[in-house]
């Protein structure tokens, strides 16, 4: 079938050209904000070659003659200043009130002055006469400091406003605030930290609120009247925007990602903290979903941080790949006909487009492709792209009309103060796009032929004004209209609705969406028993199984008594995929005392062993039990096991049981003790063993004597010379512990300066105990760059360190840029910093001095290149 588009081509490498800081982070910059500036870089003014076209303020009128759309689509105006300024977020409510985040101080100018002025507010708008446009304003709430993400709960609103997370009431129904309550810290402590900080505030199917750009995830409630908010660990995901699919898989991206996600359970694989990529396992959260960047504008893009680089711009100065993605639109929705059902959109500010993508699972993951268009000058285009440069899509929603709704900051500077460099900064002044502000639009759009109204969407939203047409709309066609019923639901709290709800899990007649969200409705009410999880166990459907497996394994606890859903879980359907094995094997290895479970957990893993997959599933569930696991496998019982992945699995539960607690090193060598020596089991623990030790971030035990086990007279040549490295290792980490030098006292207090600027400015990107960030920054746990030679480090901070280079095993191809003519990275300020993390996490490292610090920058004061890898090894400038 002919649907009017291609898909572009795969690109070859991905070159990540976008700034993350690598091993240091910056500490804030001050004055004009040119943070990525080097003393004596080239940055050569291409954008003089082209005839870059000029970037008048048009009115949203005008404005809707630049768009440039895929066949079959128009796009209309749904909100625009003076009603909605600087918007960055939005919500709607359950009566159709549009609740828009302005971030009014946004780079008031090129330097970012005025930038944490207490302007920013948060608008309700409301289209009253039904015809699409939002003409009415309210302001709920004003003097708020570059506030972020706002999320509907029940009573109010959640308002992102770092470092504060504010639930907000309105008691008299005139759209404003009447009271503003602290529920929690949010983000950083700086309001100034824009770029890199908390939001989203998502709602998702399992009724927990995420963020993006976050480790958090928070669950609220009205408790007598107050305000109640539960905060949970969960993983760090994405930089600005989140949004959930159907069977609730998350969905995010960074500036230079189009599409990350988690196709797995990811909050039931991190059950167990001491499995997946720690100990070589598959990851566990963040596959990526579109591995090419390419862009399709319709205009010359010069304008961008970096566009004297190489990978940023086309010979004809459009931009060649993303550097701005920013937010996740999908459309859950049957209003643009069923092949649009699913897919993804995600804003390109620097672009100046929205780009649309197909999904598909693919095995035990997600993948997916760009779409594009023809057009008649470039060839291809994204599915919305402007010939306007004022146009600054920033996120994209699902909107209650189940159409796409785009978030248009609507302005000449996008690129945030504390990282513009003298390129993008000179077009900024030349070409007069520092003003004016103070302007947004937000789009909808909507099928050439859309048969659908305002009076459509009004007869919608009327089934949320009560508890019977809450229920019906969980089997509304559009994902907006399920998601609010099930909040509304959920938080009403009332058992009347679950003899309503009950009956749907079991209708196999009933809309698929209908029973995922009655069975989440009634997880999040707390009103299942073991009859209604065999109802959807024993489902024809494999996503509704799989996301029954998902809500018993979150409800089985030590004193819960699932027993009889575990028949269920034992057998397989017919056709069963690897993905719902898995999600079996979570639900079963989640009874962790339960025999009959235990054994039916290991039948399958004679069965599917060989799966990376399934052994992470099952060993997602074994913390605290990896040793008492261990010991099963060492004992008489599994001597004659031999299937696939049996030995693969051993080890991996040796890593993680030593990785859980390495003093559990001398009772596992003990276990082997009784193994005869060509027992293969005795291999896979001392290669387990062997793993844990060659982790830089692993700090052995120290023990008295060296285990008997490891010098046995009986063990093949092999064996015994990995034995030998285990001993040898073993008395040299005993050794080490004994010869750390502490700290002067001058030291440590350079130690407690460097531990303060690590948390406000470096954690961001490598994590707040430097276990690294996935797209972000990498480990600084053990990192040879860190912990050799002083000059190293100091080196890297003053000019920076491009890529590629190699980290525990993974090659990261970006580029940190230096701090050299950073006035706050003075020596001493270099020399706390690298003081203080040279002694976390285990490390051992002797403490680095400003004049350290000040001899290397005069040896090197002619450097104008980031170092390589190659170059730092050899020493030389």
């Amino acid at each position: 079938m002919n649907h009017g588009y291609s898909f572009s081509p795969a690109a070859k490498r991905r070159d990540l050209w976008w700034l993350s800081l690598f091993l240091i982070c910056a500490f804030p910059l001050s004055g004009e904000g040119q943070n990525g500036d080097r003393k004596g870089e080239v940055q050569q003014e291409n954008w003089r070659q082209w005839n870059v076209p000029e970037a008048p303020v048009l009115s949203p009128e005008e404005a809707l003659a630049s768009f440039q759309i895929a066949s079959g689509f128009r796009i209309e105006l749904a909100a625009s200043e003076p009603s909605v300024v600087d918007p960055v977020a939005m919500a709607w409510d359950e009566e159709g009130r549009l609740w828009v985040v302005e971030m009014r101080s946004y780079m008031p100018d090129v330097a970012g002055n005025g930038e944490t002025d207490p302007v920013g507010q948060i608008g309700v708008l409301e289209d009253l006469n039904g015809d699409g446009f939002y003409e009415t304003r309210h302001t709920f709430l004003d003097r708020l400091i570059n506030p972020r993400a706002i999320s509907i709960v029940e009573g109010g609103v959640l308002v992102g406003e770092p470092p504060n997370l504010w639930y907000c009431q309105d008691f008299d129904g005139d759209h404003r605030c009447d009271r503003r309550t602290r529920v929690s810290h949010y983000g950083t402590d700086d309001p100034d930290h824009v770029e890199h900080t908390d939001n989203g505030l998502v709602r998702a199917l399992d009724n927990w609120i995420y963020n993006s750009k976050s480790s958090r995830k928070f669950r609220f409630d009205l408790v007598e009247g107050k305000p109640h908010l539960i905060d949970a660990p969960t993983a760090f995901r994405g930089q600005w925007g989140i949004v959930q699919d159907d069977l609730g898989r998350l969905h995010y991206n960074h500036n230079s990602t189009w599409i990350l996600a988690d196709p797995l359970p990811t909050e039931l694989l991190l059950a167990n903290p001491w499995c997946g990529r720690t100990i070589g396992q598959p990851a566990r959260a963040g596959q990526t979903v579109i591995p090419d960047p390419s862009t399709w504008p319709v205009r010359i893009n010069p304008g961008i941080n970096r566009g004297y680089q190489g990978p940023m711009l086309r010979a004809d100065g459009r931009l060649k790949r993303n550097t701005a993605a920013s937010g996740v639109a999908i459309l859950r929705s049957d209003r643009w006909g069923p092949d649009w059902n699913g897919r993804a959109f995600v804003p390109e500010a620097a672009g100046n487009l929205v780009a649309a993508f197909e999904v598909q699972e693919n095995g035990t993951g997600l993948r997916g492709r760009q779409m594009v268009w023809e057009h008649p000058e470039y060839g291809q285009q994204a599915f919305v792209a402007s010939t306007d440069e004022r146009f600054r899509p920033v996120d994209a929603k699902l909107g209650p009309d189940g159409h796409l709704y785009i978030i248009d900051m609507y302005r000449g500077i996008i690129q945030h103060r504390q990282f513009v460099t003298s390129y993008l900064r000179k077009q900024i002044e030349e070409r007069g796009l520092a003003e004016p502000v103070g302007l947004g639009r937000i789009w909808r759009v909507v099928p050439e032929k859309n048969d659908s109204s305002p009076a459509d969407t009004v007869a919608h939203l009327s089934l949320l004004q009560s508890m019977e047409g809450q229920v019906a709309a969980l089997s509304d066609s559009n994902g907006w209209i399920r998601d609010t019923a099930q909040r509304l639901l959920v938080e009403s709290a009332s058992p009347a609705v679950v003899p309503l709800l009950k009956p749907i899990l079991g209708d196999e007649e009933a809309f698929l969406t209908a029973r995922v969200h009655s069975l989440r409705t009634l997880a999040g009410l707390g009103q299942l028993n073991s009859a209604d999880l065999i109802t959807v166990l024993s489902s024809s459907s494999p996503e509704l199984r799989r996301i029954g497996c998902q809500v018993l394994a979150e409800l089985t606890t030590p004193d819960s008594d699932w027993q009889n859903c575990i028949p269920a879980l034992i057998t397989p359907q017919s056709g069963e995929s690897r993905i719902d094995t898995l999600h079996r094997v979570i639900a079963l290895s989640a009874m962790k005392e339960n025999e009959v479970a235990l054994e039916g957990l290991f039948s399958i893993l004679r069965d599917h062993g060989d799966s990376p997959h399934i052994r992470l599933a099952a060993l997602s569930q074994w913390d605290d039990y990896q040793v008492e696991r261990l010991s099963r496998f060492l004992s008489t019982d599994f001597a004659n096991e031999d299937f696939s992945g049996f030995l693969s699995l051993v080890n991996e539960v040796t890593r993680s049981a030593l990785y859980k607690d390495p003093n559990a090193l001398p009772l596992i060598l003990e276990m082997i003790g009784e193994l005869d020596s060509l027992d293969l089991r005795f291999s896979a623990v001392v290669a387990g063993i062997d793993f844990a030790f060659q982790q830089k971030r692993w700090n052995p035990p120290a023990l008295s004597e060296i285990p008997p086990t490891l010098t046995r007279g009986d063990l093949p040549e092999a064996l015994s010379v990995a034995c030998q490295k285990i001993v040898a290792k073993l008395l040299i980490s005993k050794s080490e512990k004994e010869t750390l030098r502490p700290w002067t006292e001058q030291e440590r207090r350079w130690a407690k300066s460097g531990a303060r600027a690590f948390a406000s400015s470096c954690s961001s990107c490598h994590g707040s105990g430097g276990q690294g960030l996935p797209g972000l920054g990498p480990s600084l746990q053990g990192s040879e760059w860190l912990l050799g030679e002083e000059d190293v480090p100091i080196r890297i901070i003053l000019d920076g360190l491009t890529g590629p280079i190699t980290v525990d095993g993974e090659v990261w191809d970006l580029t940190m840029p230096g701090h050299r003519e950073n006035p706050k990275m003075t020596d001493t300020e270099i020399s706390a910093l690298l003081t203080w993390i040279r002694r976390q996490w285990g490390h051992g490292a002797d403490p680095v001095s400003p004049k350290t610090v000040q001899r290397v920058r005069e040896k090197t004061a002619d450097r104008k290149q980031p170092w390589t890898a190659e170059l730092l090894r050899e020493g030389s400038r």
